[in-house]
Parts: structure tokens; C-alpha cells; sequence
């Protein structure tokens, strides 16, 4: 029985290390589970975190993109007006010239009348001057005629002194 009791024994103690060392490795088993655990906490906490700044930064460039929208838009409808009394500038800018090349033509029509060299006013100056011209020779004429009307009463004149000096 001795031998069976030592073989019993050499068991039982086989059986104990095996067991110690079981113990050994579900502790060191544990205890990397708790590592990979708390491991796990840190990484789902980074994520996480991760998550909520990144959205906070999502947020402010969303904010800053409508931000920008607002001052796109804003300067959209400047543009619109803008471009409308650009609009309204041209036309009234022709509408200037026009008027302009208006009153240099009347301009150039009332400078032409009162320095004379209009057309209306070269032919009433020709016919004036052939009005002179005739005027001057109908008094040439007329002249002649008192002379020679004088030569004759001079003549009839003497005519009729001769007349009665005779009877």
C-alpha cells in the first residue's frame, strides 16, 4: 500500500500543480482581460470623444458654411441691385448723349443764323443784295429820267418863251 499511496500522492500533487497552474493561468487570463478591458474602455471613451468632437466640428463648419451662404446670398441681391442701377445709369446715360448731339446740332444751327451763313439767311442776303443792286439801278434810272424830264421842260420851257415872244 505504500506505493500506492506514493503513486496516489504523486497524482493528487500532479493534479495540484495542475490545478496552481490553472489558477496561474486564469489569473494572468483574468488579469489580461481586465488589461483588454480597461483597454477597450480607453478606446470606445476615445471613440466616442472622437465622435463628439468631430461633430462639434462638423457643427462649426456647417455654421460656417451657412455664415458664408448668408453673406453669399446677401451679396447676391447687392449684385442685383447693383446691376439694376447700372442698368438704370446706361440708359440715362444715353439718353444724355442723345440729348447732347441734340443741343449741338441746334447749337450748331443757331450759330450758323446768327453769324449769317445759313442757307435761309445767304439766300435772303443775295436777294437783298439784288434788291440793292436793282434799287441802285432804278435810281440810276429814274435820275435819267428827271434829267431827260428836265432837259425837256427846259426845252418846252424855252419853246413856249419862244412861242410867245413870237406872237
Amino acid at each position: 500500500m505504500g506505493k500506492k499511496r506514493v503513486a496516489y500522492r504523486k497524482r493528487v500533487s500532479l493534479l495540484g500543480d495542475r490545478i496552481n497552474a490553472m489558477d496561474n493561468i486564469g489569473e494572468t487570463t483574468g488579469a489580461i482581460l481586465g488589461v483588454l478591458a480597461v483597454i477597450g474602455v480607453i478606446v470606445v471613451g476615445a471613440v466616442a470623444l472622437w465622435g463628439v468632437i468631430d461633430r462639434k466640428i462638423r457643427d462649426r463648419r456647417k455654421e460656417a458654411l451657412d455664415g458664408a451662404d448668408d453673406v453669399i446670398n446677401i451679396l447676391k441681391e447687392k449684385v442685383e441691385v447693383l446691376t439694376g442701377r447700372v442698368n438704370d445709369l446706361e440708359e440715362e446715360q444715353e439718353e444724355h448723349i442723345r440729348q447732347i448731339r441734340e443741343l449741338k446740332a441746334t447749337n450748331e444751327t443757331l450759330t450758323k443764323i446768327l453769324q449769317g451763313r445759313d442757307e435761309a439767311t445767304l439766300a435772303f442776303q443775295r436777294e437783298v443784295l439784288n434788291s440793292v443792286k436793282i434799287s441802285g439801278e432804278t435810281n440810276g434810272m429814274v435820275r435819267n429820267v428827271e434829267t431827260q424830264v428836265g432837259k425837256m421842260a427846259d426845252a418846252m420851257t424855252r419853246l413856249a418863251q419862244a412861242i410867245e415872244g413870237q406872237r
